[in-house]
């Protein structure tokens, strides 16, 4: 694997760390990377959002939407690495979506 995809691929497990509320040992189990690598790598991915580091590619970015099934009022998040996590109530949702879509320039 080259350095771009194994960045990649760490950046990927940590960021389901984070939706899933793991801890590093946790995740170290699950991706075979040892805890130690996914801090140090969280800690440089952390650094580099607060400075405003560009992706290594901007076509790497991504959001990604997570279905969850719980007894509550529906809701969903939305979540961009790198920053806030964005939680929308059932009422607010097509209106937030739909405002979300024109600023990235898709036509919902």
């Amino acid at each position: 694997m080259d350095k771009r995809s194994r960045r990649e691929w760490i950046r990927a497990w940590i960021a389901l760390g984070e939706r899933e509320g793991l801890q590093f040992k946790e995740l170290a189990e699950r991706s075979g990377i040892s805890h130690r690598t996914l801090s140090r790598w969280s800690i440089i991915f952390r650094e580099e959002s607060r400075r405003g580091v560009p992706q290594d590619d901007e076509h790497q970015a991504f959001v990604q939407l997570v279905e969850r099934v719980q007894g509550g009022p529906t809701r969903i998040e939305l979540y961009v690495p790198g920053e806030p996590r964005l939680v929308i109530d059932a009422a607010a949702i097509v209106r937030v979506l739909v405002g979300f879509l024109r600023s990235a320039g898709a036509q919902p």
